[in-house]
């Protein structure tokens, strides 16, 4: 995670006052809740109106507010008409043994808009200031990062129901970012729905957007965050969207609207993707928050429980920064595991997400990523970055959880096969990591999530100058190798960042997708979809266990820059590379029934159409080749 890694301080504008509220002195309630299943649901029930989550519910003509502030003295719950309103409709709340502050008020309060002011001690790493409106953790919608909570429904029809999580060998993972796919005019999306979850759902039977994701082939996409986070942080666009203010809640920019309008959009995105086969990721920022570091006024987290969801330094001063962003998210608290517990069970339930990718996930304590692996359902993609922007913070190693259903993104892949494409790099390390990286950390190789770009750093493109044999190369290496693959979006057509190599910042051509991309770099298209097809079709290709000589051998030509990779089963396929850029490199074909030429460096092409082989075959410098031989 380059992208928040410099410090910055930021400016911070005052929310409402207290003393703008205008307070009726109504007597709190308390509603009982019963037990929410964490089984995805298909029925239109909403669970704001059966749920054991804090927040708001809706029960029997009556709106009930729940928020957890253990250290508070006062708290007070404000009602208001409208978004922008100065002053509001002020409750006073109770506190239960338990640090939860409640109280419940006659009506159903749809569409209106609340927030909490806190009083308390500013010792021991506190923050309270009753000057501040906070907004609720637990929003199931906000006005941006910085405005008020919204009472609002949630209720939607799926018809998903017959759509089911890949396994995670089967998994081909599309990293995008919403606003990205559909910003440059040339995805042919207009109005409303530009930019916008909604507008991932068009170009259907076309080459853009959606057509062009289920013509690609891959089974996933990985959506950068789209939890309401801070557009602005620091000054500074933040486009990614790795500064988040509220879990439960999807980011509202995203929407047509700032009303709610967020929450049944997304839900018919990610219902329009499961129609078309594909699962939905979520990118997810547990290790810290929007809300900076000690220069940053409070949002809510800060202003309800500062020592309780962060982690302070010995003196409650400052923040601990393993994550390069300001602070870090204290996970290993018990309200703070519930909480992230909590939101990733919603999502799921709520939102019928497949799975989640945890950003530098090792600021996560160990306890609470067994619990998430343990309490989540078996079927849930779980995949994250096993490392943090500061090694010294890290709360666990890559070696660990190993066994599950967990699975970390490889940036010893990343590097090795980087290096091979540049024809560089040892010949062992290569080997490994085409093998699911089992020899290191990983005990099988569906725990190697395996990519060569992301939305860290430089493109594909860029890093290789345009260079489409060693682009094409690198694609064989990612798509044949063991383990569960990942493109970043534009990869498969070589997508340029016009050499910006920490992009983060850029809400403009150098993030967003141009179309026209894709025309010119057809031929590398076309290659990375001939791949994509070959691996959902064999099974030699996706192994859920570490391989041996019984599946895999290797052919060590004397050039340590060529490499040849049995992969035996019903249908045995032999991959040959050459990453030297200057010779070729002559192999010796195994077996005497001859082979059937799949792939030759320059298309794909499993109905042999390409040629046969046997005896010699001779890789020209660059080049990937693939052979088949049925039994």
């Amino acid at each position: 995670m380059i992208r928040e890694t410099i410090a910055k301080a930021r400016l911070w504008t005052l929310v409402l006052v207290v003393a703008c509220i205008n307070f009726a002195w109504a007597a709190p309630q308390t509603a009982s809740t019963p037990k929410r299943s964490v089984a995805r649901s298909d029925s239109a029930a909403s669970p704001v109106e059966s749920s054991d989550r804090l927040g708001f519910q809706v029960v029997g003509g009556k709106t009930s507010f729940s928020v957890y502030s253990p250290n508070a003295t006062e708290i007070n719950l404000a009602i208001f008409a409208k978004p922008d309103d100065k002053s509001g409709t002020g409750y006073p709340m109770k506190k239960s043994d338990d640090g939860i502050w409640r109280c419940t008020i006659d009506g159903e309060l749809w569409g209106k808009y609340y927030g909490f002011s806190a009083d308390g001690p500013t010792t021991d790493g506190n923050l309270f200031d009753p000057r501040h409106l906070l907004s609720d953790p637990c929003a199931l919608a906000n006005v941006d990062h910085d405005g008020k909570s919204i009472i609002v429904k949630t209720d939607f029809t799926w018809s998903d129901q017959g759509f089911k999580t890949p396994a995670a060998k089967d998994l081909i993972i599309y990293e995008m970012h919403v606003k990205d796919y559909t910003a440059h005019a040339s995805s042919g999306v207009t109005g409303d729905t530009k930019g916008r979850y909604l507008g991932l759902l068009e170009g259907k039977g076309t080459d853009k957007v959606l057509g062009h994701l289920q013509d690609l082939g891959v089974t996933a996409v990985e959506l950068e965050p789209c939890q309401e986070f801070d557009n602005n942080f620091a000054g500074h666009c933040n486009h990614w969207g790795y500064m988040t203010s509220h879990y439960f809640a999807p980011e509202c920019s995203y929407a047509t609207g700032k009303a709610g309008e967020a929450i049944s959009e997304f839900k018919q995105m990610v219902n329009g993707l499961h129609k078309a086969g594909i699962a939905v990721i979520m990118d997810v920022v547990y290790n810290h928050t929007a809300e900076g570091n000690e220069k940053g006024v409070p949002l809510n987290f800060k202003g309800l429980d500062n020592p309780g969801y962060y982690r302070l330094t010995p003196d409650k001063k400052f923040y601990m920064n393993g994550t390069g962003c300001g602070n870090e998210f204290r996970s290993d608290n018990p309200m703070t595991r519930k909480y992230i517990l909590d939101s990733l069970k919603y999502w799921m339930k709520e939102y019928h997400v497949d799975g989640f990718r945890f950003d530098l996930a090792t600021i996560i304590d160990k306890e609470t990523m067994t619990a998430i692996i343990n309490q989540l359902p078996d079927n849930t993609v779980l995949v994250g970055e096993p490392w943090a922007a500061d090694w010294q913070r890290n709360q666990w190693s890559k070696s660990d959880f190993r066994n599950t259903k967990f699975g970390k993104w490889n940036d010893d892949f990343r590097e090795k096969i980087r290096a091979f494409m540049h024809g560089q790099g040892e010949r062992n390390d290569v080997m490994t990591v085409l093998a699911g990286s089992c020899f290191w950390w990983a005990a099988k190789p569906t725990e190697s999530l395996n990519y060569i770009e992301c939305h860290d750093g430089a493109t594909i493109a860029d890093l290789f100058q345009g260079d489409k044999s060693r682009v094409k190369l690198g694609a064989m290496a990612l798509l044949t190798g063991q383990g569960i693959p990942m493109i970043h979006e534009g990869q498969e057509f070589m997508k340029s960042k016009k050499g910006n190599d920490n992009s983060y910042d850029q809400d403009n051509d150098i993030n967003w997708i141009d179309w026209g991309v894709k025309q010119t770099n057809i031929d590398v298209y076309q290659y990375y979809k001939g791949l994509i097809g070959l691996r959902r079709k064999y099974d030699n290709f996706k192994h859920t266990t570490a391989l041996n000589e019984q599946n895999l051998s290797w052919i060590l030509h004397p050039n340590g820059h060529a490499l040849g990779m049995l992969l035996k089963g019903d249908v045995d396929f032999l991959i040959l590379m050459n990453s030297d850029g200057n010779e070729w490199a002559k192999f010796s074909l195994p077996g005497a029934n001859g082979w059937t030429i799949v792939a030759n460096g320059d298309k794909v092409d499993d109905s042999g159409s390409i040629g046969t082989a046997s005896g010699d075959y001779n890789v020209p410098p660059l080049t990937g080749v693939i052979l088949k031989m049925k039994k």
